[in-house]
């Protein structure tokens, strides 16, 4: 029965038992139990667990183990949170995708350039225009991504140019019905008007203008357009429409100002600076035009052009003064966007030329042609007129009389039924008035006075051919000489081209211009019939021309002054009138011809004034008939419209010049041309030869289209144009029900309705639409072309009240070779009044006739359908040809007629005419080719083939120039189609990109009072004084601030600018700072901007002033949700020069699934903090513990690692938990700080134009304000996060002290510290002599060593050999380099490799010397395991038992018995499985004792010892055994003690006394000396000062000992290592001592209570410090000790020396020879 019972834990050290609870057993008989305890013990220890363990090492092995497991764990731990906490980090940044948008920006915004900026002049001319560059390409939305090539935005003009001629300008079309431009101009003092761009047709009139912008000096702007497609739709016969503000807001001269034009398909808005100047109405949308590649053309003499820009929108007042104020449209800036540089290539720059000269060439050919043509026709004129003076074709007309006539004629009836009145014919003509004078005046006296009533004046009358504006006469002046001075004037009538004058005395009328130019009193060979009528009623004077009235007016004048009618006539005797001239003097007389003057004096109570009627009939008699002799030949009177004989007829001069050749040259300035026979005979309208007479016919004109329009193709056949009242998918879905149900069973359609068109399209020859196949039909149907139905149904309601006469004319052109049918053109329209059925009333087109033929259809009875066609003359293969179809059908006979150009055919037609659709003549028309058609003139009459030729003859010099417009019209109509503007997507390559465009931010410097140098304020006001002098001085001025303040030429800076505006902006707060932030595309990309209502330039926005600019680049990579802050930061008030650095900064969006990782590692490391946060507390509590118990002899020193370790763990731990609990919320809310902030930032409506420009720019500043805050705090917790991080890391190197193998670092650290201080003392101090000098020598030239701090960087970068740049070419340089080389590099350096080695192998040389590590791996898995092992076997923690042993200073092993004694262990079998697990270590097997002490087992000590041995015997010495040493030891300390004991020997057994006697002195111990010797701490003060001064005393011993074996040996260096090593251990055993002797009574008694009956014993120090005299000495033992054996010592002598469990068995082995030792 065992009576082993496990021993209770170590209560002290706070230790649990590891050990299950035990029953307790019943008591035994204590000598029994004893004896078999001992029994029991002595047989296990000797037969079944024999084996004995190295006491020194498995002390060791077991402390080893014990550190390196929960060092393994601290390890771990350390790890985790590190790898775990770097994870997290890596969660949160992606290091890796930052540093390739770093490197993406780096390769595009190159950063070492950036960095090298010189000065504020390169940053502003060079680093600005880069950056701005370089950063539209990482816009997205780019006009470089999303091209709309030539028909976006684009930049016409860039530098500001002066002008002294138009210059050619790039090409460019418009697409857009909507668009606008914008111009920075300024004009001269000698400007008066010009162009400040136009694109020119193709025409020989260089005065055309597709479209352009025109200043006039005074007008001021105007718009003028539509050279190329106009076509007069009204009265008014201009080539091209022109709009204009006339006058109201005048360009400033020698001032810039900016000049908007905004063109919408209804108006056109001008704008200067960002003021609205008017809005002009258009007439018609805006086309564009060919001009085969020649351009634009730009400015003229005196403009100043610059920044002339083309947009196809149309801009808002608002976003033109974000043009004014930003530079550019703030859409565009937030896009990265900029109108496209709109410049000719090589190519298109040398077709121009080529053009040019060909066009020259072109028009030299053809004038010269036309000289030659015009010199044979003027030939024949000349012929002619010899021939006609010779025999003149009519009447000479003679000349009037002149001086007094007496008229005598009688009043005189017409003998006709129309008229019966009488009249007084007072001249009868026709005669010429000739020149007259007062003295053969041609007066008429007693001619029939009309006083007290009215009268009428009728004549035939020729004006005089005019050479200048306006020529006129006084026909009639009638005055009587009793009048009073000044009132003999009766009355008067003035003749003139475009007015009339009559004065009746006191009051006049003058009016003028109130018939159109074509009827006005023009010269040549054509009498016009003039009357006035003189209302007495109404007292109205009414003025007619050719039977129509023309004019009516107050006959009193304009002031209602005059005499009334009755009241006007002269009534003296003496009255006459004049003829020809006024009176007196002859003035204003004039060659006119006059014939057949009546004067149809009005009758009291009968006839009044003459009616119209009654003037009409007048005009219309025919004068021969009462003067046969002295008629007017009809050919010489003017004609009426619809005479047939008054119409240019089909005739060909020799030259082949046809009558409209001769009208275009007569309107050119050549009129003798006209003078040819036949041309004055065939042309009488283009000649003018006879003139029409005036009319007030109102033709009733009405126009589909406001344009010419371009018919493309749209279908196969042809295209198809609606009315507004159609719809497209109406009309297809009527076709496809139509054609359901009139299709017959053969496929042909059974409607009778389409029958007409059916036969039409049959015997057409050429291309027809088959309106029966749907999907033909809808393909053809070109909305793009619609015209207003209103109209039409207005036309043929009109058309149907005058009777059914109607006129449809129009101008067709092929347009291209796709118009032509086998080598020709063929006008094909067709007027549909409907699809379904296909009905038309008028086709026209190749049908029967060779030249193709007008067909008209009328359907007036159920199944009766009539066709009537006429033919057409041919058409023009490549030119304009004139098309009109008139029907008359009011009047009988009716008839159809077809002008082609100005030839016509006419057919009869006698039957009625009826439409298919009696509310619209046609509602669809259709074009079977390609062509260029004008508007299409409708007319409810008839309208007379002299008419039509003159329209014809209207048009037809112009028409050739009209190319008409550049494909289809930009109208809404795209939009309506949802077309627009094509724009090419391009690859977006980069992967960041801009989220808001840059912008630049500065501080500025308030311009200081006062310098800090007194001289400088002087000298800055000697500067101002010179430039008065010399620079301002007359003729020249300065601005007035310039000269009133020096300060503006030279200042020094101030203090910062806090408040204020500065170049327009207010100032806002940037990263801490104060300053002024700007778009940097403003300020690039523009040379002005208008701010604070002035012009600025902005090559002024950074000045001498500007102390910090930064430039600020918002990216977003989508693909990572990384938003990154590029920040260009350049300090320009460095004394060097200009400072740059580049900073990128970045804000990570974590979300989903990466932050649902994130929160889970975070937790884990929090989980990690908790753990290393109670071992925190285990150690402290430890660290307290033993500080309370000791207090006093607490050794802080000994402690600090500890200390500091803790210190270090617990600022870890508290900067980890706070770093997370600041990270997690921001992590958390960075999905929604980014879409809040980034998400704002790139949704600012910039584009909107109700928000003002400052308030949107306001916010993006303020929201990337709001972005660097976030980036900031992220800046911040990253740079928390780096320190914690680096202590992370030294507490990870700290942790590797588990380990020795591990623990070189930081070994090597601790034993090179002191030396490493000192050392980087002395480098500090010599680098900072050398930087101090390196500085004052060199820093005025070189850049590395511009201050102190860079110095130390560059020498920083010597110390690794990087040498400064041309440090050979300066001596001094020289010096410095190699001084520098020799003591820095060379000397200290080295020094500091040599401290780090000599630390290194110092460290490396006590890892050899421990015996019990192993491999790192397997030293982990072995202290485990044993751990594991002794946890399930019952044996005590590792440490509590490598404690208990390492106490046992005097034994060389333990085995069964020792550890039996400790009662540690569960039971016997654990202590024997610990004994055999333990056995299998070679480290662990105890040294052999042999005669001369432990044998050597290390070869060199073998050698070393065989080698001592054989010396002492070669000289005759005698080498101690062990117990020979052991007695000389003792008899030497007692030598010592005896010297002492004089002054002692009174003490006696008192603690003193023990104190001067060691307890191995004299005879057995007794007393407190025998309580220490067996181990029995003393419990009273006297017995603790008892056992301290003995220990005191065995310590001096030792270290006697220690010094006399340094003084007498010297050997071998292996020698010496084995005598280090020997002290080394006893210095380890003294330190064991030390700790007990110091720990007082406690420590003492729990130690001996653990070590048993052995104790720790002060003899086995002193035996294991006898062992450094194995060696012969010669100094300070005493040689006949040495000689004389050794004597047995007593027993008493050795007690408790702790190699042997009594000092019985101390005896027995003092008595055994070396070979039976154990």
């Amino acid at each position: 029965m065992s009576s082993f019972k496990p021993a209770a834990r170590h209560k002290a050290k706070g230790l649990k038992s590891n050990t299950p609870p035990r029953t307790k057993e019943p008591e035994e008989d204590p000598t029994l139990s004893r004896g078999v305890n001992i029994l029991q013990s002595l047989y296990r220890s000797k037969k079944l667990y024999p084996e004995r363990l190295h006491r020194h090492n498995i002390a060791e092995r077991l402390m080893f183990e014990s550190k390196v497991v929960f060092g393994t764990a601290r390890l771990i731990n350390q790890i985790l949170v590190f790898t775990f906490f770097l994870s997290a980090l890596r969660l949160s940044s992606d290091e890796v995708t930052k540093r390739g948008i770093y490197q993406n920006l780096d390769l595009s915004f190159d950063f070492e350039a950036l960095r090298g900026v010189p000065s504020l002049a390169y940053f502003v001319q060079e680093t600005l225009p880069s950056i701005s560059a370089k950063s539209k390409e990482f816009f997205p939305l780019s006009s470089q991504f999303f091209d709309a090539g030539v028909h976006g935005s684009l930049l016409i003009w860039d530098e500001i140019t002066s002008f002294s001629v138009p210059m050619p300008g790039p090409e460019m079309s418009l697409k857009s019905a909507h668009f606008s431009f914008v111009a920075w101009v300024k004009t001269s003092q000698e400007f008066s008007q010009g162009y400040i761009f136009r694109k020119r047709p193709i025409s020989r009139d260089e005065e055309l203008t597709c479209w352009g912008w025109y200043l006039h000096a005074i007008d001021g702007p105007s718009f003028i357009y539509a050279g190329h497609d106009h076509f007069p739709t009204s009265t008014t016969s201009s080539k091209q429409i022109s709009l204009g503000l006339k006058g109201e807001n005048p360009v400033k001269p020698d001032e810039f100002s900016m000049l908007s034009i905004v063109v919408s398909p209804t108006e056109v808005r001008f704008f200067q600076n960002d003021r609205l100047s008017g809005t002009i109405t258009l007439p018609r949308p805006v086309t564009d035009c060919f001009n085969n590649g020649q351009g634009l053309w730009l400015g003229d003499s005196g403009l100043e052009l610059g920044l002339v820009r083309y947009f196809p929108i149309e801009l808002s007042a608002s976003l033109i003064e974000e043009l004014m104020v930003s530079g550019d449209l703030l859409s565009d800036i937030a896009t990265g966007s900029k109108p496209r540089v709109q410049v000719d290539n090589e190519i298109q720059s040398v077709g121009r030329s080529i053009s040019e000269q060909v066009n020259v060439v072109s028009r030299g050919v053809e004038a010269r042609h036309q000289e030659e043509t015009l010199t044979g026709v003027l030939k024949e004129v000349a012929e002619h007129e010899t021939r006609q003076f010779l025999n003149p074709p009519f009447p000479k007309y003679p000349n009037a009389k002149v001086g007094d006539q007496k008229y005598g004629g009688e009043m005189k009836d017409i003998d006709d039924e129309e008229l019966d009145r009488p009249y007084y014919l007072l001249f009868r003509g026709p005669e010429i008035l000739s020149t007259t004078s007062d003295e053969d005046a041609r007066n008429m006296t007693q001619w029939p006075r009309f006083f007290g009533t009215g009268a009428t004046f009728t004549f035939w009358y020729r004006h005089v051919d005019c050479p200048v504006a306006s020529c006129g006469v006084f026909l009639f002046t009638a005055e009587d000489p009793i009048r009073p001075a000044g009132e003999q004037r009766c009355w008067s009538l003035w003749l003139e081209n475009n007015a009339i004058w009559f004065d009746n005395g006191k009051d006049y009328q003058y009016p003028k211009d109130f018939v159109p130019d074509n009827f006005e009193l023009n010269g040549g060979s054509t009498w016009r019939h003039l009357a006035l009528v003189l209302d007495e009623n109404t007292d109205e004077a009414k003025f007619y021309m050719d039977g129509i009235r023309a004019w009516t007016g107050d006959w009193k004048g304009i002031e209602g002054k005059g005499r009334s009618v009755k009241t006007s006539d002269c009534v003296g005797e003496n009255k006459f009138m004049t003829i020809g001239r006024s009176s007196p003097g002859y003035t204003y007389g004039r060659p006119v011809g006059l014939h057949d003057l009546r004067l149809y004096k009005h009758l009291k109570g009968g006839k009044g004034p003459l009616t119209d009627e009654e003037i009409y009939k007048i005009f219309r008699q025919d004068t021969s008939l009462r003067f046969p002799t002295n008629s007017l030949p009809p050919a010489e009177k003017c004609a009426t419209s619809r005479d047939d004989s008054f119409s240019d007829k089909e005739w060909v001069d020799p030259f082949g010049h046809e009558c409209d050749w001769y009208r275009e040259q007569s309107r050119g300035g050549r009129p003798a041309v006209c003078a040819h026979p036949i041309a004055a005979e065939r042309c009488p309208i283009g000649c003018k030869t006879r003139l029409e007479c005036f009319n007030k016919d109102d033709f009733d004109v009405s126009f589909i289209y406001d344009r010419i329009r371009r018919i493309e193709s749209f279908g196969t056949n042809g295209t198809i144009c609606l009315g507004t009242d159609e719809d497209k998918d109406t009309v297809v879905e009527n076709c496809r029900k139509y054609v359901v149900s009139n299709r017959g069973e053969d496929g042909e359609t059974t409607d009778p309705k389409a029958r007409m068109w059916i036969e039409t399209k049959d015997n057409a020859k050429t291309k027809r639409i088959d309106m029966e196949v749907c999907d033909d039909l809808e393909r053809a149907i070109d909305i793009g072309c619609s015209f207003n139905s209103t109209i039409i149904e207005e036309w043929t309601r009109k058309v149907k009240a005058g009777g059914g006469d109607w006129t449809i004319a129009f101008w067709m052109k092929p347009d291209g070779f796709g118009a032509l049918h086998e080598g020709r053109f063929f006008p094909h329209l067709n007027f549909y009044s409907s699809l379904s059925p296909p009905q038309h009333n008028l086709a026209i087109g190749l049908f029967e006739n060779p030249n193709g033929e007008a067909q008209y259809f009328s359907s007036c009875g159920e199944g009766e359908f009539v066709m009537q066609n006429v033919e057409l003359k041919a058409a023009s293969n490549d030119g304009w040809t004139f098309v009109a179809v008139q029907r008359t059908n009011a009047t009988v006979p009716r008839d159809i007629s077809v002008m082609t150009d100005f030839g016509r055919w006419r057919e009869g037609s006698n039957y009625e005419q009826c439409l298919y659709d009696e509310t619209a003549f046609f509602r669809m028309l259709e074009f079977n080719y390609p062509v260029l058609v004008s508007p299409i003139m409708l007319s409810s009459k008839a309208i007379p083939f002299s008419k039509l030729q003159e329209t014809y003859y209207d048009a037809v010099e112009w028409m050739p120039e009209k190319a008409g417009p550049l494909g289809r019209a930009p109208t809404t109509v795209k939009e309506d189609e949802g077309e627009g503007l094509r724009v090419e997507k391009k690859d977006f390559p980069e992967q960041s990109s801009l989220v808001a465009p840059p912008i630049i931010f500065q501080t500025v410097h308030e311009k200081a009072d006062v310098c800090k140098f007194s001289y400088s304020e002087t000298f800055i006001k000697q500067t101002h004084d010179r430039m008065l002098k010399l620079k301002c001085a007359s003729p020249f001025e300065c601005d007035e601030a310039l000269v009133e303040s020096s300060h503006e030429v030279l200042n020094c800076p101030g203090d910062l600018k806090e408040e204020g505006r500065v170049f327009g902006r207010d100032p806002i707060v940037v990263d801490g700072q104060t300053g002024y932030a700007d778009l940097l595309y403003s300020v690039v990309d523009n040379g002005y901007l208008f701010r604070d209502g002035q012009l600025m330039q902005t090559e002024e926005f950074l000045s001498s002033n500007t102390g910090i600019a930064r430039i600020i680049l918002v990216f977003y990579t989508p693909k990572y949700g990384i938003t990154s802050v590029l920040t260009v930061l350049a300090d320009f008030q460095d004394p060097t020069g200009a400072k740059t650095e580049v900073v990128l900064q970045h804000y990570e969006v974590v979300e989903g699934d990466q932050l649902r990782v994130y929160m889970v590692v975070q937790i884990i490391v929090l989980v990690s903090i908790a753990i290393m946060i109670f071992d925190i507390i285990v150690n402290v509590k430890y660290l307290i513990v033993s500080w309370y118990r000791k207090q006093d002899d607490f050794d802080m020193g000994a402690e600090a690692g500890e200390v500091m370790k803790q210190v270090m763990d617990i600022t870890i731990a508290l900067m980890v938990i706070v770093y997370i609990f600041w990270r997690i919320p921001s992590q958390l809310s960075s999905a929604e700080d980014t879409r809040d902030i980034v998400g704002r930032m790139a949704d600012i409506p910039w584009s909107d134009t109700a928000i003002p420009a400052d308030e949107k720019t306001a916010n993006f500043f303020g929201y990337v304000t709001d972005l660097m805050g976030l980036i900031d705090n992220d800046a911040f917790l990253n740079s928390f996060c780096n320190v914690v991080l680096v202590l992370s890391l030294l507490r990870l190197i700290k942790c590797t002290s588990m380990h020795p193998r591990l623990a070189l670092l930081e070994g090597t650290i601790i034993k090179a510290w002191d030396d490493l201080w000192h050392a980087a003392l002395l480098i500090l101090l010599l680098m900072g002599v050398f930087a101090g000098i390196a500085t004052w020598r060199f820093g005025s030239e070189r850049e590395d060593f511009s201050d102190f701090e860079r110095s130390m960087q560059t020498q920083f970068e010597m110390t690794f050999g990087e040498f400064p740049d041309g440090w050979m070419q300066n001596s001094d340089m020289q010096v410095y380099t190699v001084f520098y080389f020799m003591i820095v590099f060379l000397l200290v350096q080295n020094f500091l490799l040599a401290v780090v080695v000599e630390a290194y192998m110092a460290v490396r040389r006590d890892n050899e010397a421990l015996e019990t590590e192993q491999e790192f791996l397997v030293d982990i898995y072995s202290s485990l395991h044993s751990h594991l092992k002794g946890f399930r076997e019952g044996w005590p923690t590792p440490h509590q038992l490598g404690v208990v042993i390492e106490g046992w200073k005097a034994k060389n092993s333990v085995g069964f018995y020792e550890l039996k004694e400790t009662k540690m262990f569960r039971s016997p079998e654990s202590i024997g499985k610990f004994l055999k697990f333990y056995k299998h270590y070679d480290f662990l097997s105890p040294t052999k004792i042999g005669l001369y002490g432990a044998e050597k087992t290390d070869p060199e000590e073998k050698r070393a010892q065989e080698l001592e041995l054989r010396l002492a015997k070669a000289m005759g010495v005698n080498v101690p055994s062990l117990k020979e040493e052991a007695g000389t030891a003792l008899r030497r300390y007692q030598r010592r003690k005896d010297g002492r004991r004089e002054s002692d020997s009174e003490l006696g057994d008192t603690p003193a006394a023990y104190a001067a006697a060691p307890p191995w002195a004299g005879s057995a111990p007794s007393g407190h000396s025998a309580m220490l010797m067996q181990g029995l701490a003393p419990q009273d003060p006297q017995a603790l000062i008892a056992s301290q001064k003995a220990a005191a005393d065995a310590l001096a011993m030792v270290e006697s000992l220690k010094e006399e074996m340094a003084s007498r040996f010297q050997a071998s260096n292996s020698q010496v290592a084995l005598v280090k090593d020997r002290v080394r251990n006893v210095d380890v055993k003294m330190d064991m001592l030390i700790r007990m002797v110091r720990d007082g009574p406690n420590a003492g008694a729990s130690k001996t209570s653990a070590l048993g009956n052995g104790g720790l014993g002060y003899g086995g120090l002193a035996v294991e410090a006898s062992q450094l005299a194995d060696l012969p000495s010669e100094s300070s033992v005493d040689k006949a000790d040495q000689a004389r054996p050794p004597e047995a010592p007593v027993v008493d002598q050795l007690p408790g020396n702790g190699v042997f469990r009594n000092a019985q068995a101390d005896l027995t082995f003092l008595q055994q020879g070396p070979s039976d030792r154990q």
